[in-house]
Order: C-alpha cells, then structure tokens, then sequence
C-alpha cells in the first residue's frame, strides 16, 4: 500500500477517525518521508513542549521567520 496524506484525508465521512490507518500512515511517512518527520519533531515541540530533537529544531523555534519559511517548504512538498 501506497501511504500518503490522502490515505486518511480523502475517506468517506467515519473513516477519518481509523486510528489504525492514520498510525500506520504515520509511522510509514514518518520513516520514508523527511519533510513529514521535520513536520512531526516541530509540531511535538510546539503542541506538547517536547525538548526538540535536533540542532535544526532547536534553531527554526528560535527564530519566526526561519519557523514560517520552514512551515511553508514542508507543507509545499508534502501536498505534491
């Protein structure tokens, strides 16, 4: 199976809430896709205040504008 945002986005109403789907989806975008792991490590950072993971993490939440361009590059890329 192809695993891709449009795995959980693009279902009938109720299928959104397949946990399983969208853990699967997650854990396999998460291991093959970079912008999707960068996605992740920030988003941990900002919604639970998780140390971030990395140098790069580090700098783009101390710096808004890095923050932003990094946001718009990663959701550019994850929509093709």
């Amino acid at each position: 199976m192809k695993y891709s945002l449009l795995n959980t986005i693009e279902k009938p109403p109720g299928e959104q809430a397949n946990f399983e789907l969208r853990n699967q989806t997650s854990t396999a975008l998460y291991k093959s896709n970079w912008d999707f792991r960068r996605l992740s490590w920030i988003r941990n950072a900002l919604a639970h205040g998780s140390k971030p993971i990395n140098e790069a993490t580090i700098k783009l939440l101390g710096a808004r504008q890095l923050l932003e361009q990094a946001l718009r590059d990663v959701l550019r890329t994850l929509r093709q």
